[in-house]
């Protein structure tokens, strides 16, 4: 199944996608534990740290390969299953990326709604608007409550300093009075992480600025991140 604009935000937007403000299950996800590479998030996964988790779920869903991402399943499913709700929302963004033959696997879509569904019950605004693009079309009434609780939980996501609901709000709140100010603090949280070397904000921050300002953006998140999939064609630019 094709992922929607917002979507790819942060999962990436991922992330994409530092992760701060998680609404549950977060253990050891300080700024000295964040990783921006797959071995090094792959250890602290595995160590217990759940940022770790929710982040190698974020670099294969940039660079998937089917084989990597049935290596690393039963990490990533330990700390979804254990209450980290985003990396419930990271791994549903990889449950239906094709295998071998071209196509994705059997019946991946209902899987991708559970887990969207396991997260947004947590109190995960980013996976209650991945439910609301994956939910049955015609749904109207369902849509629009789903799309109302997520606006409130990255409302108050954002309101506790998590860089991720503030951009993915500030997108719903493009024509809200209220979408500079929004903005306006997205861009102040994400600028914090990427001065910390986080690459993951880096790239939210780069697709949130004018495209003037995401050239560099993108090139410090290659720097820190060179195996996100966009990175390799980067470098053979440079």
């Amino acid at each position: 199944m094709a992922k929607t604009a917002v979507i790819l935000l942060i999962l990436g937007l991922g992330g994409v996608t530092g992760l701060t403000g998680c609404a549950s299950g977060q253990r050891g996800a300080g700024a000295r534990s964040r990783c921006n590479r797959l071995a090094a998030c792959r250890s602290a996964c595995a160590a217990g740290n759940t940022d770790g988790c929710f982040r190698l779920a974020s670099l294969l869903d940039r660079n998937p390969s089917r084989a990597s991402i049935e290596a690393e399943l039963p990490l990533l499913t330990r700390a979804c299953d254990g209450g980290h709700a985003r990396t419930c929302v990271a791994l549903a963004d990889l449950v239906c990326e094709p295998g071998a033959s071209g196509a994705p696997p059997a019946d991946c879509d209902v899987r991708e709604r559970e887990l969207s569904q396991r997260a947004c019950d947590a109190g995960d605004g980013i996976g209650c608007l991945a439910l609301a693009t994956r939910g049955p079309e015609g749904d109207e009434s369902a849509h629009s409550l789903l799309m109302d609780r997520a606006t409130s939980l990255l409302g108050a996501g954002c309101k506790a300093d998590d860089p991720y609901a503030c951009a993915y709000l500030s997108l719903l709140s493009r024509k809200d009075p209220q979408g500079p100010a929004i903005l306006a603090h997205a861009r102040a949280l994400l600028e914090r992480g990427c001065r910390n070397d986080d690459a993951m904000a880096c790239l939210t921050l780069s697709i949130l600025v004018p495209e003037a300002e995401s050239g560099p953006l993108r090139q410090r998140t290659c720097r820190l991140a060179p195996e996100l999939g966009p990175c390799a064609q980067l470098q053979q630019q440079q």
